[in-house]
């Protein structure tokens, strides 16, 4: 570990304030970077730096026969305005989250190595619960959409159920009226032999 350890009574690890300092640039260039959908239009018109927690995205205080957490709505866009779809939600809270610790990343480094200043400890502390806030978001996200796509196989399934039985309802009838022609058939056939 390379150490100046004259620099003003500290100990500085100049590779790793080097690497922690490139990753915050990355992170934060990427979380400049307006949010784009499929087509590549811009969603919205916040960014991720400076709106790191959609406040209106959290809906838990709302009244549940209004709305639903984080809710993804039956056409599969995020419930908050402008809509958005899940994933394109995930993408800016992935750089939101990315920014957020990578940021936390260089106060904690300050806060342990450069101990006479305590604004990196209480910034990174503070951080740290708006990660653990969009940290939530992700999960609860991902979790709308793994039961989103339950519900459309059960739907599905469940239409595949219905289908079967009325094709099998519907084979069954065409036997019995095929076996009823048959009959109907031999019976003629049979009463042109007898009385012939």
């Amino acid at each position: 570990m390379p150490c100046d350890p004259n620099y003003k009574g500290y100990c500085r690890d100049f590779e790793l304030e080097k690497r922690l300092s490139d990753n915050f640039e990355k992170a934060r260039i990427e979380a400049n970077k307006p949010l784009l959908d499929d087509d590549g239009n811009q969603v919205g018109h916040i960014l991720p730096i400076t709106t790191p927690e959609p406040s209106w995205w959290v809906v838990e205080s709302c009244d549940p026969q209004r709305c639903v957490p984080y809710a993804i709505t039956s056409d599969g866009r995020f419930r908050p305005e402008p809509r958005i779809t899940p994933n394109e939600a995930l993408k800016y809270l992935t750089r939101s989250l990315n920014y957020l610790q990578a940021k936390v990343k260089g106060w904690n480094y300050s806060c342990t190595d450069y101990p006479r200043d305590p604004a990196p400890c209480q910034h990174a502390t503070q951080y740290g619960g708006i990660i653990s806030r969009v940290t939530k978001m992700i999960t609860t996200i991902k979790q709308a959409q793994v039961e989103r796509i339950e519900q459309q196989w059960q739907t599905e399934k469940a239409i595949q159920v219905k289908l079967d039985e009325d094709y099998e309802i519907k084979v069954e009838k065409e036997e019995k009226a095929w076996i009823a022609k048959r009959n109907k058939t031999l019976l003629l056939i049979g009463s042109l032999f007898l009385f012939g």
